[in-house]
């Protein structure tokens, strides 16, 4: 559908993302794959069905968003959103952070990939963020110090505007 209203596509941002009940000890296999398939494999296949359209014009940006759980345990367990996250899945989050952790291996490797075709591949890796999806289910959390939506849609505009050269490969989370 882009292609034909566009004639090209310029940048593709995998955003999907879905946790799962259970944590490594406990998680059901079938919880383990669904979130393995929306978070990681559907990435997957975005960049490949993107991939034959920027390298036909040799340009395209793809932005992966990752987690700060992908190497971060919920172990602040007085902060009430980690302690519920803890509660759902364990302390390690594991399904999740496993996904989001392969995520970013998915960014640096296919940063390397595509770097030829003068495709640059990076990934955001945000903290809490006040989200409609997490204000759902985290109604009573403290948001004050939470990322707000439109910081990341910023952190969004500068990479598909950065030169490819400059920015590929790069894990971008709350400090930078």
């Amino acid at each position: 559908t882009t292609i034909e209203q566009f004639g090209r596509v310029d940048i593709l941002v995998n955003n999907a993302g879905i946790g799962v009940e259970g944590n490594v000890a406990n998680c059901k296999p079938e919880d383990w794959d669904n979130a393995m398939a929306v978070n990681l494999r559907a990435p997957f296949i975005g960049i490949q069905a993107a991939f034959p359209h920027m390298k036909k014009q040799n340009s395209g940006t793809i932005i992966n968003v990752s987690s700060v759980l992908a190497d971060e345990v919920a172990d602040d367990l007085t902060n009430p959103v980690v302690a519920a996250a803890a509660q759902a899945s364990g302390t390690g989050v594991t399904p999740y952070g496993v996904t989001k952790a392969g995520l970013i291996r998915l960014t640096v490797g296919a940063a390397a990939d595509l770097a030829p075709y003068g495709i640059s591949v990076n990934c955001l890796k945000p903290s809490w963020t006040d989200t409609e999806g997490l204000r759902q289910w985290f109604p009573d959390a403290d948001r004050s110090n939470w990322s707000k939506p439109h910081q990341w849609g910023q952190a969004v505009a500068f990479l598909a505007s950065a030169d490819p050269e400059k920015y590929n490969g790069r894990i971008i989370g709350e400090a930078e």
